[in-house]
């Protein structure tokens, strides 16, 4: 089999595979908005799915209004948020494992959760909520994103990124944030440190 007959007949083998994998996500959807501490019949959900996604068929007899604020406004955006939350999640660890060329790569191997955990702890041990409630998760995430951009300064050399240097700079850029983190909760005040842990 040459190259090019393999790239073209790889399409085809994962086109079911897409398939069944994208009916199983509408699937896992469909139970997710149906069942809740109160529960609507599937053709109830169904009904009021179409209902409000055509918006030509006629508000039926079949369902009450608080059903249909029960999956138009609570259960649905829930649902999908969940599911691009999950999609982004996965492209993310591909990205991340292709990028190192392993399998088994995590945010933990390029210091993404340490510079996260050292962001979390500089704000509730020193700088407290200056944006109100988005401070933590902004905190969380600049540190994340110094400690990748200073994992992806390490791993260039010479303008290319070595998938070696990327490893190691991210394990040692994960240890030195986290003995940061750790140190700031030693030496800080013993009830904001309780507050972290």
């Amino acid at each position: 089999m040459t190259l090019a007959q393999w790239l073209t007949e790889r399409p085809r083998r994962y086109l079911g595979l897409l398939i069944a994998l994208m009916l199983l996500l509408l699937t896992s959807c469909l139970v997710c908005i149906t069942f809740g501490a109160a529960p609507v019949p599937l053709s109830q959900v169904m009904g009021i799915l179409m209902f409000k996604l055509s918006g030509t068929a006629e508000h039926s007899p079949l369902w009450t209004a608080g059903q249909e604020t029960i999956v138009w406004l609570i259960r649905t955006p829930r649902v999908l948020l969940g599911a691009m939350a999950g999609a982004g999640l996965a492209l993310i660890g591909c990205v991340l494992q292709a990028a190192t060329r392993n399998p088994l790569a995590d945010p933990h191997l390029l210091g993404a959760t340490s510079g996260a955990t050292l962001g979390a702890v500089i704000v509730v041990m020193h700088v407290g909520e200056v944006f109100g409630m988005l401070t933590l998760p902004l905190a969380a995430f600049v540190g994340s994103l110094v400690s990748l951009c200073l994992v992806l300064w390490l791993a260039s050399h010479q303008g290319r990124l070595d998938s070696q240097r990327l490893l190691l700079g991210g394990v040692a850029v994960s240890f030195v944030m986290m003995a940061i983190a750790n140190l700031s909760l030693f030496l800080g005040d013993h009830r904001a440190s309780s507050s972290v842990l």
